[in-house]
């Protein structure tokens, strides 16, 4: 080239003026080869000197030699520019590939206008521009990307009826997040997240996101009583993860689960079934075994009864016997006595002659009569 400082010239790729730059000169300083990407160039020169008015004129490498401005004419007579046609074999240095990611490429071979996509293994992310392009001049549009580690979780968000406590709002491995349900409500999953960092992959929280549904929908029904048992804290509907513990009377044995706790589903349900009182086999025996030793015991008990009884009552009877023979005994003999005084001569009413002196006197003499 041959400008002077106050001259400039302007190279686009292409037809119009809405084309590709592919460079602008001042004096001496222009490169030696350019490349296009067809036969067509516009070229542009504007002089920059005080008091003279800018001039521009476009031309095709072909019209290059007609109708150029005096100023330009100069230089374009001395050293005619020359479009020659060049080889596409040149192409673009290739890339290096980045640690923890790859790279796929648009053509087989790095032309102009190949591009080159970095992407990074699930739980980097890429640092810098993912897409590279190979400009006419043979160099990279930017410097390839490198994969950093991800060390933080996205927000899983908000939940209905409810409110979070974050213990860290970048979200880091190692944050939690706190859900409670409003009153009425019930937690349904777990309420406590914690973001962690997995060895492959993007780091993730360690459940699913809970919900918070009515306490009525997801209460579980009294299951009702097992026959020859009872309750522990009796209600009507049990919340999930409340608990139910049943008991069985004296001399009966439970079978199955002692306590049965509200599973949270829809619709909820008891984690086993009712449980059963059944006679304590056990028991039983030793009831039996005491019932036994009770009658042998009142058996003993009798037969020794009847050892002192018997003797007693033969005793008794005989003493009995005795009295009531005594008792007659005398009875009887009470009965003869007045019969034996009233003997036959005391009915005697006629006057007896006797030979007796005393008799004829008069006198009268009383006689006990012993039998």
């Amino acid at each position: 080239l041959n400008l002077t400082n106050s001259d400039i010239l302007t190279i686009y790729d292409g037809d119009e003026l809405t084309a590709h730059i592919l460079g602008q000169y001042v004096g001496s300083s222009g490169p030696q080869k350019l490349y296009s990407s067809s036969t067509d160039l516009t070229i542009q020169g504007g002089c920059l000197q005080i008091g003279l008015p800018a001039m521009a004129r476009s031309a095709t490498s072909a019209a290059l030699r007609r109708a150029v401005p005096w100023w330009l004419a100069q230089w374009v007579t001395a050293a005619p520019l020359l479009a020659v046609e060049v080889s596409r074999n040149d192409s673009c240095s290739d890339l290096p590939e980045i640690q923890n990611g790859w790279k796929t490429t648009s053509h087989t071979e790095l032309v102009r206008g190949a591009k080159i996509t970095y992407q990074c293994d699930p739980g980097y992310d890429i640092v810098g521009s993912d897409t590279l392009t190979c400009q006419w001049d043979l160099s990279w549009s930017s410097d390839p990307p490198f994969c950093e580690k991800i060390m933080y979780c996205t927000d899983p968000g908000e939940v209905e009826h409810s409110t979070r406590l974050i213990s860290d709002p970048v979200l880091l491995v190692g944050t939690t997040i706190q859900y409670t349900c409003n009153p009425g409500f019930v937690l349904e999953g777990s309420s406590l997240l914690t973001c962690y960092s997995r060895e492959t992959g993007t780091p993730i929280w360690t459940s699913r996101l809970p919900h918070c549904v009515s306490e009525e929908s997801l209460a579980c029904d009294n299951p009702g009583l097992p026959e020859n048992g009872y309750q522990i804290l009796y209600k009507r509907l049990y919340l999930p993860g409340e608990s139910l513990t049943f008991m069985c009377y004296e001399g009966f044995e439970l079978m199955g689960e002692v306590t049965i706790k509200c599973i949270l589903g829809q619709p909820s349900h008891w984690s086993g079934p009712l449980p059963i009182c059944k006679v304590n086999q056990d028991s039983f025996e030793h009831a039996l075994e005491v019932a036994e030793a009770a009658a042998e015991t009142s058996l003993e008990g009798g037969n020794m009864a009847l050892a002192i009884f018997i003797p007693v009552l033969i005793i008794s009877l005989l003493l009995g016997g005795a009295y009531i023979y005594l008792t007659r005994c005398r009875y009887y003999s009470s009965l003869r006595l007045p019969l034996m005084y009233s003997h036959p001569y005391s009915q005697i009413t006629v006057e007896t002659e006797f030979d007796n002196p005393i008799y004829e006197t008069g006198e009268t003499r009383e006689y006990e009569v012993s039998i």
